[in-house]
């Protein structure tokens, strides 16, 4: 018998998710979306979700599993961390363990931007992308209307 994780499709992976505990759902969404940017960034992008999460009066789930709102979660956009994340969820819906220091370090950053041990980096931003598409031809209408609350790593943060 292998000790291959069992491959789950896209939609039992978000139907897991759905049951994650608030912690496991946006430990996940910071490792996929921040895991390079160091402990600042991710805390950064953990603020952003609490804040949504307040002014929508919606779950950590709610939030980050909504339809277009995290480039990690489908649908897909052709993000190149779409099987990574898909592993890291399988793992933890298997019950597998994950030795990962950034998976460590992004679980203790949900708990503390959920518990509010952690202060508000990004001055109410609610919404963020990268620097190079924020300053680029191609940034989107939405955020050009926006106004910057600060830059955090390769990131830009709005409000």
């Amino acid at each position: 018998m292998g000790t291959e994780a069992p491959v789950l499709t896209w939609e039992e992976v978000v139907a897991a998710a759905r049951q994650f505990p608030a912690r496991l759902v946006l430990a996940v969404t910071l490792w996929a979306e921040g895991r390079g940017e160091g402990v600042p960034g991710l805390v950064a992008i953990a603020w952003v979700i609490r804040h949504r999460t307040v002014a929508r009066k919606q779950t950590y789930n709610q939030v980050v599993l909504a339809k277009y709102q995290f480039s990690c979660w489908p649908p897909f956009d052709g993000d190149e961390n779409e099987e990574e994340v898909r592993r890291l969820c399988v793992r933890i819906v298997t019950g597998q363990p994950i030795v990962d220091v950034m998976w460590s370090t992004c679980l203790r950053i949900a708990d503390g931007v959920i518990s509010g041990q952690f202060p508000d980096t990004v001055r109410g931003a609610q919404n963020y992308l990268t620097t190079k598409l924020y300053t680029s031809a191609q940034c989107p209408a939405w955020a050009k209307a926006m106004g910057v609350a600060c830059v955090v790593g390769r990131h830009t943060f709005l409000r």
